[in-house]
């Protein structure tokens, strides 16, 4: 592959046989994955005996191609049957053991521990195997009581708890039920793989503890797959700014970038390819080893040999036949890889590497001065991986990292010289700890280096930005691909040259391009059990609270397009309601972070995340505040001075928003309690839209705030099947008595109140659903009879799949309205879909 100017021009590698049959291998898990979803647990069988019925015509039709000599056709054919045959079976097994588990009378269970813990928000988690006495061999989720140790990967546990049945997402993970531990007691070391390099494991553990630092955190989560020490730090965030995330997870593609980056070093020192990819083979394994065995790192060490060997070799026709084999005997021995992530990202990388890393380094190289010319190499490797992983990061992260390659080309060689160090540092501290110990602490000096990088990437402007990844934009990179691979473009000099400029260009834009020509609105983010509401018009935008997630924050600022805030204001100090403050951090820049006056003498993880944005710019906000967003004008009427406790729901910064002549309330968690006091001042008087409080809880709004504020429209920011029970029926009713509609985002995902000449304009991100609210207001109200409501919602299940049943169930609708009663027009609500669009 390695060419030393833009003369050399690398072959074209071809698609070979064994890529259709993989793909079509995951086609066939994928279709026995979906065929079985219900068979079981839901009680059907059609779908299974269908799913047989097309696996026996397959076959038969393989075998009719292979007579007519059709050996692709066959073969694809062949490994969607066979795929799909061992993966129902896989899934017709787990539902079995899923209902054994979920209606066994049991609550002792003896298990394994598969994974080392996670924790969030509710604590620490982990993955499971039973042992006894009932549903052996499944998989299960353990949720960790809060008082008690964290067991490690690889003990034998006995635990007290009751089994659940698993989402719809566990279940194609391969987890047969959730178990919520009461009492834990570890019995030892389990009789199995990862029994046996537990004690190992736990001692390198030991070994790498004693590194401090940003150096040590990475060391362990690149050298034995610990992330425990990462999670939380500003180095976890700063490598998930810069795209290098990926470096340190248990799974993932970083071990093919890694392998082929130490190939790269090996090969420079003049080492022979033989022995660099033995040299590869081992180290990587040892890795395995010392992440405890898991299925995930065994997948990433398959893809990491199968990339350097094909790489070395030089050959890309072997490279991409081994990539596809090895695809296939993964997908044949665990169906649930498809739905991997790690596995996906792994195998997409690889496919980037194998087809493209060549053509790229060519046309870098034409592109550089020949004393940098070396560079070309690792960066198509940088390039390739992370343009064949985009359209898989990004929509699950909602960014692209715009310093990745950059990131990738510096940091990724650093931690793979963690990576080696460390492992060599493990090994001499088993013979002389001393010695060992000082390799070790090399390795963690490196590690700092590298998160040194990060960090400084990490603040550049722009370094990210928030981005949503439709399916078309998916289908138009896989097209481009295909037509470079076909066109196979000879790289010059000034060919390179005008790339580069149109790459920058794009980089430029995508980066610092605003929102430009929106009209005032207010968005209420769908961000789960939380609140975070952006105010914006044209290019000013403020984001009041950022929620209870940095992922799903990143996500909602990428379904908005927005690249810049003016400042952010967090109402008050819980969680739900500064938990994705992180988000922010190198995705866009943030001039002030506002709470409530009297926040700043207490300490919270708020007010260090606040300072880590935007330095010493963090305000405090009280009654007579005033802040400009464009057209609108947010005065602060609550708190009227310093609050006691920043953590409670009365210390809320509340804002009255103005554009013209119309206003909306935003809460924050103040509830009525607070609201009285402002209306008893006179501060607010009647508004077009009401933020609802604390998520629409008990205390919300009572019928005396609604009758002095008299909102046209009720707002409710509230997480789908929240343990809370929000929004309660009480509050709905109150709201819907005073004459608000009301919009959830658990109900329509992002509500959007538009500011117009004409009044406040209420859309939702799922605009069927939001369409049917003004009909159940009516009807509550008594304006539309129970038939009628019936009839509207039947029409409405239709309408998520006809386009033409909507737009007449929507011009019905309209009809059962009664103007002369004040409720407002359903067409400012729920304009009509635009063509080709479902609901969500």
């Amino acid at each position: 592959m390695s060419s030393s100017g833009p003369e050399r021009m690398p072959l074209r590698p071809s698609l070979p046989p064994l890529g259709w049959a993989a793909a079509a291998a995951w086609c066939g898990v994928a279709a026995a994955q979906k065929a079985t979803a219900t068979p079981i647990l839901g009680g059907g069988h059609s779908t299974v005996w269908a799913l047989v019925l097309a696996v026996c015509l397959a076959f038969a039709v393989g075998g009719l191609l292979v007579r007519r000599r059709k050996t692709l056709a066959a073969l694809i054919v062949f490994a969607f049957a066979a795929s799909a045959a061992t993966a129902a079976f896989y899934w017709m097994d787990l539902d079995t053991k899923a209902l054994e588990l979920t209606q066994s009378a049991n609550t002792h269970w003896t298990i394994e521990v598969l994974s080392d813990a996670s924790t969030g928000r509710f604590g620490s988690s982990s993955e499971a195997t039973i042992l006894s006495p009932t549903g052996m061999g499944a998989v299960v989720s353990i949720n960790w009581p809060q008082d008690s140790a964290v067991p490690e990967l690889g003990s034998r546990v006995e635990v007290t708890g009751g089994i659940t049945a698993p989402s719809p997402e566990d279940r194609a993970s391969g987890v047969a039920g959730s178990l919520r531990a009461k009492a834990v007691s570890t019995a030892g070391w389990a009789e199995s793989a990862r029994g046996i390099v537990g004690p190992l494991r736990q001692w390198a553990c030991r070994q790498v503890a004693l590194v401090p630092g940003p150096g040590g955190d990475l060391l362990a989560g690149v050298v034995l797959g610990d992330r425990r020490r990462l999670s939380g730090t500003d180095a976890n965030t700063d490598f998930r700014t810069t795209g290098l995330t990926h470096l340190v997870a248990v799974s993932g593609s970083h071990l093919v970038v890694v392998a082929a980056v130490i190939g790269w070093v090996l090969g420079a020192l003049g080492v022979g390819r033989v022995m660099r990819s033995a040299s590869i083979a081992v180290l990587l394994g040892g890795y395995v080893v010392l992440s405890g065995v898991q299925p995930s790192a065994i997948r990433a060490w398959v893809m990491a040999v199968v990339v350097s060997t094909a790489w070395l070799s030089g050959r890309r026709v072997d490279g991409g036949s081994a990539l596809a084999a090895a695809v296939m005997g993964i997908l044949v021995l665990s169906p649930t890889s498809a739905f991997d992530l790690g596995f996906r990202l792994s195998v997409a990388a690889v496919a980037g590497l194998v087809l493209f890393a060549g053509l790229g380094e060519a046309w870098i190289a034409a592109g550089l001065p020949r004393m940098v010319r070396s560079l070309a190499g690792p960066a198509s490797l940088t390039l390739a991986a992370t343009a064949t992983t985009a359209p898989m990061t990004v929509p699950v992260f909602g960014m692209l990292s715009l310093v990745s390659p950059l990131a990738n080309l510096l940091v990724g060689p650093i931690v793979s010289l963690v990576l080696v160090v460390g492992l060599v540092g493990l090994a001499v501290s088993a013979v002389v700890a001393p010695l060992g110990g000082m390799v070790l602490h090399a390795a963690g000096a490196a590690g700092a280096c590298a998160t040194w990088v990060a960090a400084v990437l990490a603040r550049m402007p722009h370094a990210a930005v928030a981005l949503a990844f439709p399916l078309e934009a998916t289908a138009l990179l896989l097209a481009a691909a295909l037509l470079v691979w076909g066109i196979w473009p000879r790289p010059t000099r000034r060919r390179a040259t005008v790339l580069l400029g149109i790459l920058a260009l794009g980089i430029v834009l995508l980066a610092a391009g605003p929102r430009i020509g929106a009209e005032p609105e207010i968005v209420v983010l769908d961000v789960g059990q939380g609140d975070a509401i952006l105010v914006r018009d044209g290019s000013h935008s403020l984001l009041v609270d950022t929620g209870p997630s940095a992922s799903q924050l990143r996500l909602a600022l990428a379904r908005e397009n927005v690249r810049t805030l003016d400042g952010v204001i967090i109402t008050h100090l819980h969680d739900d309601h500064y938990g994705g403050l992180s988000a922010l951090e190198g995705l866009v820049s943030v001039p002030y972070v506002a709470m409530p006056a009297g926040s700043l003498k207490s300490t919270s993880p708020a007010i260090d995340e606040a300072r880590a944005l935007a330095g010493t710019n963090v305000r405090e906000l009280s009654a007579g505040d005033k802040i400009t967003v464009g057209k609108f004008e947010l005065v602060v009427v609550w708190p009227s001075g310093p609050v006691k406790d920043a953590a409670t729901n009365e210390a809320s910064v509340v804002l009255l928003v103005w554009s013209g002549t119309h206003s909306a309330l935003l809460t924050g968690d103040a509830e009525e309690d607070v609201l009285r006091e402002i209306i008893s001042k006179k501060l607010v008087d009647g508004i077009d839209t009401l933020k609802v409080g604390h998520h629409g809880s008990a205390g919300a709004v009572d019928s005396e705030v609604m009758s002095a504020l008299h909102p046209k429209t009720a707002l409710i920011s509230v997480g789908t099947g929240n343990r809370f029970g929000h929004p309660v029926a009480t509050t709905l009713q109150a709201l819907v008595q005073g004459g608000a509609m009301v919009f959830r985002t658990d109900q329509v995902g992002d509500v959007t109140a538009r500011f117009t000449d004409d009044g406040v304009v209420i859309t939702g991100a799922r605009r069927l659903a939001a369409a049917m609210q003004p009909i159940q207001v009516a009807q509550e109200r008594g304006l539309v009879g129970t038939s009628s409501l019936r009839c509207a919602t039947l029409l409405s299940t239709i309408a998520e799949w006809d386009m033409a049943a909507a737009i007449r169930w929507e011009k019905n609708v309209q009809g059962l309205v009664r103007p002369q009663t004040g409720l407002p027009d359903i067409r400012e609500r729920a304009p009509p879909p635009r063509a080709g669009y479902c609901s969500a």
